[in-house]
This record gives C-alpha cells, structure tokens and sequence, in this order.
C-alpha cells in the first residue's frame, strides 16, 4: 500500500468528459410481434407508426437514423515509450531502430511502485535475472545468456556493474537492448544491453512524498525533490532520498535500504547543459533461507517452505553500499550538431555472507555452511565522448557519430573464508551461532580489466522509404591479474573490430521492415580452478547474429 502526497502536479489536464447512455432493455416478445407483423403485411404501417422524427427518414418499410457524434478524448500514451537513448545514435524513435528495443518509463515504474531491477524485468519477456547469489546482485540478461559484470550495464550511457542493487526509485526509466550491441558500447556479451535513466531536474518545482508499507513491519518514507535554485534557472536540483526498513517473509528477518542522491542541472549559456550527479545506495538483506546444494547421488527431498525460519541464519546475507559519482556535458555546437563528454566512478562494496546448506543424504539431513566471498569490492572508471551530426545532400541524409568509450574494472578480493556451523535437517531445521568474519582491510587488488572502444556509424536515407544503418567499432581489450603483495602475476592484450549493418524499409510511418546483422567482440574469460591454465585470461569471444 502506498499513499502519494504530492504539490504542485507534475503535469495539468483539463476535466475529462463523462458520458452516459442507457440501453433499453430487449423484450422476449419482439421477435414474435415482427414475424406476425410481417406475416399479416404490417411491415409497412409499423414502419410508419409513431411521431415523425425531424432526423430521420421514411423510405417505404425502412426507417434511417440521423448522424450520431461520438466525442472522446485521443487515447494517452500511458505505459509506452516512443524514444529510446541508443547509445551513442542518441535519442531516436523505437520504431526507427533496426533492434529489439525495449522501454520501461518512469510511469510504469511509479505506477508499480518498484523497488528492484527484478521487479521491472518481470514486464519483459526475453529478459530475466540470472540470480546467482541472489536477485538482488544477479546478472541482468536477455534471451538466457550471461551478462558480463560491467561491459552489459550502463547508467546514463557510462558503463556500471551490474551485479550490486539499484534503487528504482531513482531511476526514470529502464532501455534494454535484445541484441548484439558491439558495434555501438563496445565488446560485450551477446545478452543484451540494459542502460538505466537517471531522474533529471524539472522545469517546474516538484514536492513528492510517497509513504508506503510492503508488510504490516516494514515501512518506507521516499522523498522526491526538485526545482530551480535562481530565477533564471540557471541551476536545477533533483534529490531522492529513501528510508525503508522492516521485516521480510521470514520471521526475524532484516531488509534495510537507504538512498540519497542528487542530480544537478547547469546551464551556463544557451545549448550547454553541465549534468552533475552523485548517490549512495544501501541495500542488506539478512535471515533469509540460504541455498541448498548437493552431489550427484543424493535425491532430492521435496522442496522446503522458504519461509520457514532455520533455513538461513540471522547474519547470513548481505550489506551492498554502492557509490556513483558522474558527470555529463552536453554542448549543442549548431542546429546540427552535438558534443558529449561524460565520466562516471562508481564503487561497489559487496560484502555477503552466505549460507548453504549441503544435503547428505535422501532423508533430507544437511550440513550448515557459511562463506565470504572473495571479490569484497569492484571499482568502474568509464568514460564517454561523441559527436552526433546531420548532413543532407539533394535526397540523401546522413545521421553520423564518431566517438569512443570504455572503462576500466577494478577487482578488490579478500580472501575467502568457509566455516561449518553444523548439522540440521529439513525437518527441523536450526540456528547457528554467528562465527568471526573476516576483517575488510585484508582486501587486495586481484584484477583489473579495461577496455576502450573508438565507434563511428551513419544512419543513410533514402527519401521517406528505405535507410541504411552501418557501425562499427575497434576496441583495444586488456585484463591483469595481481598478487597479494601487489606484483602483478599475469596480463593480457587483445584488439578487434565489431560491425553491424542493417537495410530498413519503412512502407507505412508505424511500419518498420529490417534485415540487420551484427558481429560483436566480448572479452574472454579466465580459466577456472582446476584447469591446466588455471586463472589464464582466454582469448575474447566472437558472436554473430542475423
């Protein structure tokens, strides 16, 4: 339930229209009075019985209404997003992009009141979280293919880690791509693209509290504030901040998240924005059922009540701070052309401290574990700068961009630390005493992954009918592994371009028809524990898609 108190409103409509009509109600016995009527040759005298009617006309036995005027409002664009930020093409229409392109909007997102990704994916088919460690720090991703951690995740355009919570409340909007999108972001994996919208300022002063509760124990209190700090406007602010905390289905559970953010708008003369933004994301979730795992001879017993308390452990869970700063500068250089430069660091502390439960045998008795894991801490630097222009030359226009972006990965490990905290069953399962846990300082960088594209793409009409689409990028690819004491143990250099092509043909202005291909890099992997190159980096991958 939740409960909006809000001053003055964002938009203003006049009063809509209400129209009623009443219907007489059918009589079972006209049927029989026409076929008698018809029968005895009344067709004519019933058809000229009763008052004449100053609309309507008299032609033999048929009777002709006069004209009926049906006024409604057009219908509202309601949950639909005509436009779509398409990476460094800019802001175009969906139905101009030769892709599956996907919009959620900042509607439909207050509407649901939602306060995760996985509550928006829900809404696309070819999407879902891939929760490896929970929802709440999975991998986004389409059409069932893994996301990378950072190269698939974008926050304005600026590449972020996909694998921490964000608050939906800050967001006005959710842009996903079901495609190859190498060609435009760089090497990537074939899952998709998922680009979150920042709330941006507004003209007009906005005053919004939204007091809601998800149970009878967990409240939250959200506040949504902007305006214009002078007269001229020459700054704008937008804050968000968010308390909730409570209970969740387990009793004695915790959920706690905690948001403050503030964006900032600049304008220094006419054409030039200067977007600033900064926000601190608290997100713990402890109590909750742990997973459950198993050997290959073991059968499973029947699944257990996830809200059932025993299953996890009070401590088990998670504490995720994640802290972005940004900036962005827009800079219209003529009617035609634009500039945009942006930079973003954010820190992603993911400290969690997870349960499994590993099944002995069919009676469903299980051995209690808890783990650190080893990757306590990412760190993104990326970047952005592009320049969007149009030419028109007799029938042809060009929409061009050339630009480059990247980011570099930094892993932070601690090394991890597995405890047993004893035996149980599913049948009475039990709670543990909590053991030490491991001190944050032994955190050290184990890894660093970067990579920096240069793109270049032209959007050709031809008239009103056919376009060409043709992008591509180079991106120079390196990843580096380090020891404890800092040395640096391994590094890996690699370069490749990512095309893509497409031929559209638009026969009717809601109509488009496309044939498009795609070849997209995606950096490789390092071999796992085990293997004879343990922790080698692997040559990047290659995917194509028609």
């Amino acid at each position: 339930m939740f409960m909006h108190l809000q001053s003055p409103p964002e938009t203003a409509s006049g009063p809509a229209s209400v129209v009623s009509s009443r219907r007489r109600r059918p009589s079972c016995l006209r049927p029989v009075v026409v076929a008698l009527a018809v029968a005895l040759g009344w067709g004519t005298a019933l058809a000229q019985e009763g008052p004449d009617r100053a609309d309507g006309q008299v032609a033999g036995d048929a009777s002709q209404l006069g004209t009926v005027h049906v006024r409604e409002q057009a219908a509202s664009a309601a949950f639909r997003a005509g436009e779509a930020e398409f990476g460094p093409l800019g802001r175009r229409p969906v139905q101009a992009l030769p892709y599956s392109v996907q919009v959620i909007p900042e509607t439909l997102i207050e509407d649901q009141q939602a306060s995760s990704l996985t509550d928006l994916l829900k809404y696309m088919p070819s999407a879902q979280m891939q929760a490896r460690g929970g929802a709440d720090v999975g991998r986004p991703q389409t059409r069932g293919m893994q996301s990378s951690v950072v190269a698939n995740n974008h926050l304005d355009g600026l590449n972020v880690v996909g694998t921490t919570a964000y608050p939906m409340e800050q967001l006005a909007g959710l842009e996903v791509i079901q495609s190859l999108t190498g060609a435009f972001y760089g090497p990537a994996s074939p899952a998709g693209n998922f680009n979150f919208i920042s709330k941006r300022p507004t003209e007009r002063p906005l005053r919004r509290l939204t007091l809601g509760y998800v149970s009878d124990a967990r409240l939250g209190l959200h506040a949504d504030l902007s305006g214009a700090v002078d007269a001229n406007q020459v700054l704008r602010y937008r804050t968000n901040l968010l308390q909730e905390e409570g209970e969740g289905y387990v009793r004695d559970s915790k959920v706690r998240r905690r948001l403050a953010s503030v964006a900032l708008d600049v304008h220094p003369r006419a054409g030039t924005v200067i977007e600033l933004n900064a926000s601190q994301y608290r997100f713990v979730r402890n109590g909750f059922a742990g997973s459950f795992s198993y050997s290959a001879d073991v059968p499973l017993p029947d699944a257990p009540d996830p809200t059932r308390v025993g299953y996890g452990q009070p401590y088990g869970g998670m504490a995720l701070k994640t802290t972005t700063v940004s900036t962005v500068v827009k800079h219209r250089i003529s009617g035609d052309w634009q500039l945009t430069a942006g930079l973003l660091r954010q820190t992603a502390d993911r400290p969690m401290f997870g349960v499994d439960n590993e099944l002995t045998d069919a009676a469903g008795n299980y051995t209690a574990t808890v783990e650190s894991p080893n990757r306590g801490r990412f760190r993104v630097d990326s970047n952005l700068l592009r320049l969007n222009g149009q030419v028109r030359h007799g029938g042809v226009s060009h929409d061009l961009v050339v630009g480059t972006s990247g980011y570099q990965w930094s892993i932070y490990r601690s090394r991890a630390r597995s405890r047993t905290l004893g035996q149980a069953s599913m049948a009475e399962p039990r709670l543990f005493d909590e053991p030490a846990r491991p001190a944050a300082s032994a955190r050290f960088r184990g890894g660093k992954n970067s990579q920096q594209s240069l793109m270049m793409a032209d959007t050709i009409g031809f008239g009103t009918h056919w376009s060409v689409l043709l992008a591509a990028s180079w991106s120079q690819i390196s990843a580096s592994s380090y020891a404890a004491s800092g040395a640096r143990t391994e590094v890996s250099r690699e370069h490749g371009w990512s095309p893509a092509a497409s031929l559209m043909y638009r026969p009717v202005r809601d109509t488009l028809l496309y044939l498009s291909h795609a070849d997209s890099l995606e950096q490789g992997d390092s071999a796992p524990d085990g293997a004879a190159n343990e922790g080698t980096t692997l040559k990047p991958y290659r995917s194509r898609q028609w």
